[in-house]
């Protein structure tokens, strides 16, 4: 059931959050997120390099899907248990003179505590422009985080954790 201008007309209502809410999908996660960059092998290096990622496959489709604008080829990698995809894109990326992106969303990947220094390091050896080390309230989860974009603009964030030691469940990732 889609939201309508009901559920915003009556944010109140009990018996239409209850009816909403019944007729969610059971969501068990995220999946994977697709990411779009000007030179796909420049992010894959970026991303292998800085931040560990491994490549796992590569899809290109059909000629035929790609003509009529129904997919483009992607090429997929992973970086701990997070799989995303990397689209190629036309547009120039604009120069910011914040590290937080143009299009307003972010990607955060966690680290240990104990390794988060090593990844200040290499993003300041790498010449990547970043903000940070943030340090975030003491009653929230996330320790430090660090802020900068990739090689297609989009906003990055790397953080430790309070809770570093709750387990969560494991992602299994088939590798083509």
């Amino acid at each position: 059931m889609p939201l309508t201008s009901k559920w915003r007309q009556e944010p109140d209502s009990t018996e239409l959050f209850n009816d909403w809410k019944s007729n969610m999908a059971n969501i068990q996660g995220l999946n994977h997120s697709g990411l779009s960059v000007p030179d796909v092998r420049d992010g894959e290096e970026f991303y292998e390099r800085i931040l560990g990622g491994e490549h796992c496959n590569r899809t290109s489709l059909t000629m035929d899907w790609i003509r009529v604008g129904r997919g483009a080829p992607h090429t997929c990698h992973i970086i701990g248990d997070y799989l995303f995809v990397m689209f190629p894109h036309r547009r120039p990326v604009p120069e910011t003179e914040s590290p937080r992106g143009f299009a307003g969303g972010r990607h955060a990947f966690t680290v240990p505590r104990a390794r988060f220094g090593e990844i200040v390091e290499k993003v300041r050896q790498e010449g990547i422009a970043f903000e940070g080390p943030v340090e975030h309230p003491e009653q929230g989860p996330f320790g430090e985080s660090i802020y900068f974009t990739d090689t297609g603009g989009n906003f990055m964030e790397v953080c430790w954790r309070r809770d570093e030691e709750t387990s969560y469940d494991p992602i299994m990732v088939v590798r083509h």
